[in-house]
């Protein structure tokens, strides 16, 4: 199977991913992890494959832009539009893949998913490739929260408040950030292995590696394949967990007597789970009324934890708690 197959299949599996999210809501994760389950991409089509479902969901604004100006947008099926999306985010991303073979791939992916318009595709990027337009984004010094939203693919109203917030400077540093590759931790298991265990298996396997100076614990790797083939995953020695969840049990420094509430929001429902020395429990909340909106949604189980901890008692129990998390 040659390299322009194995992409096209990449690009495939991205493309029914891509259209998951769209059309049903789906998690971007969760739906790329199940289709890469499923699949038997080799890992350099994996990243591909994750590279275009990630990058199209996080810079679509971006993409919409370029893509207004060759097509109208309004006018364009959902299905051709987001393998026009999948293409422009190839075309000014992926730096390394042949234009050719960009335009090659989409138009034969159009042809295999039986759409009629791979005509149209074609021509809207040999367009593209020709450069016989001009894409134009707001004016950078008029417009400046209009061309954040546009440039950085942020929605708009997010740009305004941070504008508001934090003043036109910092907001572009916010955007910037946040479009750039997360980095991956792994925390080690303690109760399973060292840090010093796990730091010599990573050397065995000549991992590229930084470990935080202020948690030991706490590893960045530059890729999960040498922890995957090292079996540390797989034993349990330690977990991928971003850096940001690892912090907060550092902070509270909790002791084995604490009474800890934790605080977590969720689509469909809220929880609060309780930690009472070595027994959890999970209460369920319901959401409030799709009326009051998704932000009253996610504001109802802080509200009620606030509550239990102004009360200083646990709810649906008569123990106090000691922090709120």
């Amino acid at each position: 199977m040659g390299e322009d197959s194995m992409e096209q299949n990449a690009r495939a599996l991205a493309y029914h991913v891509l259209i998951d999210i769209q059309k049903n809501g789906a998690y971007a994760n969760l739906a790329l992890d199940k289709a890469l389950l499923r699949s038997e991409l080799n890992p350099n089509d994996r990243r591909l494959a994750t590279d275009l479902v990630y990058g199209c969901t996080k810079m679509q604004l971006h993409l919409d832009q370029i893509i207004g100006a060759y097509c109208d947008l309004k006018r364009t099926d959902k299905k051709s539009l987001m393998l026009l999306r999948m293409a422009v985010y190839q075309l000014t991303f992926l730096e390394k893949i042949p234009d050719h073979a960009v335009l090659n791939e989409t138009v034969a992916l159009a042809k295999a998913e039986g759409l009629r318009t791979d005509k149209f595709i074609n021509g809207v990027l040999r367009n593209m490739l020709r450069k016989e337009k001009t894409v134009t984004w707001p004016d950078k010094r008029k417009q400046r929260s209009q061309y954040y939203a546009k440039w950085y693919s942020f929605p708009q109203w997010l740009i305004d408040i941070w504008v508001k917030e934090y003043g036109f400077q910092a907001t572009e540093q916010l955007c910037s950030y946040f479009n750039q590759p997360a980095a991956t931790w792994i925390r080690v298991n303690t109760l399973k292995a060292s840090v010093a265990d796990v730091i010599r298996t990573l050397e065995a396997q000549n991992a590229e590696f930084f470990q935080h100076p202020q948690l030991p614990e706490a590893i960045r790797v530059a890729s999960l394949q040498p922890v995957k083939n090292s079996g540390l995953i797989a034993h349990g020695k330690v977990t991928v967990q971003d850096l940001s969840s690892m912090l907060p049990a550092v902070v509270l420094q909790p002791k084995n007597t604490a009474k800890i509430l934790v605080c977590r929001s969720w689509w469909k429902n809220h929880a609060l789970i309780c930690y009472n020395g070595e027994q959890w429990r999970d209460r369920r909340l319901r959401s409030a009324s799709a009326s009051r909106g998704a932000h009253r949604r996610e504001c109802e189980a802080p509200r009620r934890a606030e509550r239990a901890l102004s009360e200083r008692r646990r709810p649906g129990s008569a123990g106090i708690v000691s922090r709120c998390l």
